[in-house]
């Protein structure tokens, strides 16, 4: 099927299921393997943070096969009423736009799909915000990993450290590291990001180096469930470049969705 434009920023992580059910939910018999969520019997959510009384707009493909049951549920909370769209009559890839607004109060939303018979299923979903501006250009090659070491340098690692590029994750610990240069503009302020894991009471840094000189507050974190961490960087006079360290001390340190973009 057509993939979807991605010219605003996706509110839904691995919201096309490449990466399998990665940041998904799953309860009951969800399969990923056909790089879209087929449901068979059971459910896959995402908790989204979401602005109240902001309209959203969510956008997706959806099929239903073999006398499919289903439905597409968004919930607020605190709790409110739920929006639901049944997925219960047969159909082939078919495009959906819902647009949906938080009432008063609203935290966060919860986006889950579930089936209860039949086949149903779900794919190239795009949340984002009416008031979203286009994306900056990613500045963050591979961030993902997904071309495994591919524009990362980890040669700076000492000896006896662990790093490892498995196609999905930057693993690292014992202070092997992971570096990329990307080019910038001084004076100017850009979004980072990154999500981590810290396995066996492991902790984590990254380490920004500006080029060709200056100090930039490092981010050092210990959670042991994937979170993402954010940090506005103001470039000093005079730089031109940045380098992005990813450093893991001990335990076992997994980085994933490393990004750096232009802030408007």
């Amino acid at each position: 099927m057509p993939a979807q434009p991605a010219l605003i920023r996706n509110l839904l992580l691995n919201g096309s299921f490449s990466d399998d059910g990665k940041y998904w939910d799953t309860t009951g018999t969800v399969d990923y393997s056909r790089q879209s969520c087929r449901i068979l019997s059971g459910q896959a959510s995402q908790r989204v943070d979401v602005t109240p009384l902001e309209t959203y707009t969510l956008s997706l493909w959806t099929q239903v096969l073999f006398k499919g049951q289903g439905e597409l549920l968004i919930r607020p909370n605190p709790p409110a009423t739920d929006e639901r769209t049944l997925l219960d009559s047969f159909h082939v890839w078919t495009p959906r736009e819902i647009r949906y607004t938080p009432p008063a109060g609203t935290v966060f939303i919860t986006i889950a799909l579930s089936g209860t018979a039949g086949e149903v299923y779900a794919d190239e979903m795009h949340l984002s915000s009416e008031r979203s501006t286009p994306e900056q250009p990613e500045l963050i090659r591979n961030g993902d990993f997904s071309a495994f070491r591919n524009d990362w340098d980890a040669s700076a690692s000492p000896i006896g450290s662990r790093h490892h590029f498995d196609g999905s994750t930057f693993e690292a610990t014992l202070m092997g590291q992971a570096r990329q240069d990307v080019s910038l503009v001084a004076n100017q302020t850009y979004e980072f990001s990154v999500r981590t894991r810290c396995a066996f009471g492991g902790t984590g840094f990254v380490v920004f180096h500006p080029l060709p000189s200056g100090t930039l507050t490092p981010i050092t974190f210990t959670n042991s469930d994937w979170t993402l961490h954010t940090r506005d960087l103001v470039m000093p006079a005079g730089t031109t470049g940045c380098g992005v360290v990813l450093i893991g001390q001990d335990g076992g340190i997994f980085f994933d969705d490393v990004s750096m973009k232009l802030k408007t």
